[in-house]
């Protein structure tokens, strides 16, 4: 009769369960981390001590799962770590192979102006792995030597409206400066400072990076005011630190109706 269970000794290990032993150690020794990197979308040029915002997308190209609580996360592969050396990936969260993962950041430029490398690449514990981003290189320079501009192109805005009723405007502009817009940092505001909430709404937000060159159309509701009367419309762009700057809309006198 087979025997079912070799001995050494005293000592018996059922085949079966040696072979799952074996089968362990066997992926786990083919288990291998490894990554792509699909997209980085980074300024080309900040100002001193500025913040803004970073995107990776970096795809699962190994075997292994990744997240938090294994210690996979994105590192700074360069000296200046612009404010912060690593990002986790959310946790709870886990990348099975084949997946993507997108890192949405804010990196801080270093104080002072120079030319700065930007790289970074996956890492768990204390290995690197996978592919690196493109090592580019970002210029910093202070405030003062490369300002803002924009020069406005069109809006839309209807020129009769009914109080308290709800309208969409349109404002075009064009980042004719040397600074990327980063949004959180970068907002339409109206010209109107001393009653800015006429129009229900006292900023626009960005909701993508304008790089120099590039235009961007603003789309948000306005609420016509509950006065009957001729009101202002007038938007311009803002920097959180560096004020208004560039063209203002063109200036427009609604008529506001009473609601009928």
């Amino acid at each position: 009769m087979t025997e079912l269970y070799p001995t050494s000794g005293n000592k018996s290990i059922p085949l079966f369960l040696l072979a799952l032993v074996l089968l362990f150690f066997v992926t786990q020794a083919s288990a291998q981390d490894d990554a792509d990197v699909l997209m980085q979308l980074v300024p080309d040029q900040v100002k001193s001590g500025e913040q803004f915002t970073v995107l990776m997308q970096i795809r699962n190209s190994g075997t292994t799962t990744w997240s938090a609580a294994k210690g996979y996360r994105l590192a700074s592969r360069t000296k200046n770590s612009w404010g912060k050396s690593a990002v986790a990936i959310e946790e709870g969260k886990r990348i099975a192979p084949g997946e993507t993962v997108t890192f949405k950041f804010q990196a801080t430029a270093p104080l002072g102006s120079g030319s700065h490398p930007f790289q970074w690449q996956m890492r768990r514990g204390n290995v690197w792995f996978g592919q690196s981003s493109s090592k580019v290189t970002i210029n910093v320079a202070d405030y003062k030597s490369i300002p803002d501009d924009s020069d406005f192109v069109y809006q839309n805005i209807p020129a009769e409206m009914f109080t308290s009723q709800v309208y969409t405007a349109v404002i075009h502009f064009k980042n004719v400066g040397h600074t990327a817009w980063m949004p959180g940092l970068y907002q339409l505001k109206p010209t109107q400072t001393q009653d800015s909430l006429v129009w229900g709404i006292d900023q626009v937000d960005l909701k993508a990076i304008v790089r120099p060159g590039e235009f961007y159309t603003f789309r948000f509701n306005v609420i016509a005011p509950s006065t009957p009367g001729t009101y202002p419309f007038q938007w311009r762009m803002h920097h959180n630190s560096g004020g208004n700057f560039g063209d203002v809309s063109e200036q427009t006198s609604i008529n506001v109706l009473p609601a009928m």
